[in-house]
Parts: structure tokens; sequence; C-alpha cells
């Protein structure tokens, strides 16, 4: 018989508990699961995306202010 995950806290904490104590086993969904999301050029993509927006003089405005708050200038 397959044990389905359940949706609540409650039920979960119970499913762990069997799976733990060797009650049933996991079968899992089919679906590997990955530790973090692929997400490796978002940042770098989303940064030159943003300054590209802005104009030269509001870029230097803002890299000032952060070398400002970084160094305590």
């Amino acid at each position: 018989m397959r044990h389905r995950r359940p949706i609540d806290v409650a039920g979960n904490a119970v499913h762990v508990c069997r799976l733990g104590m060797g009650e049933i086993e996991d079968e899992g969904q089919g679906i590997e699961a990955k530790p973090y999301p692929d997400f490796t050029d978002g940042g770098r993509i989303g940064g030159q995306a943003r300054a590209s927006g802005l104009s030269p003089k509001r870029r230097s405005e803002m890299a000032e202010v952060a070398a400002n708050s970084h160094w305590g200038g």
C-alpha cells in the first residue's frame, strides 16, 4: 500500500516518525530534489540589466554612496 505524504504539519510529523521507525518505506515522488535552486547567473544578469538602465552619472552616485557606507567615509 502506498502512503501518500500528508499536507498538514502534524500529519507530516507522524509520517516522518513512521519512516524513521521503519513502519513504512519512502517510495519518493519520482522527482529528484535539488539542494539549491539553479540561480547561478541570476544576480549577474540582473545587475547588468539594472546598470544598463541607469545613466553613468547615476551609477557613479550610487557607487559613491556604497563606498562611503562600506568604508565609513
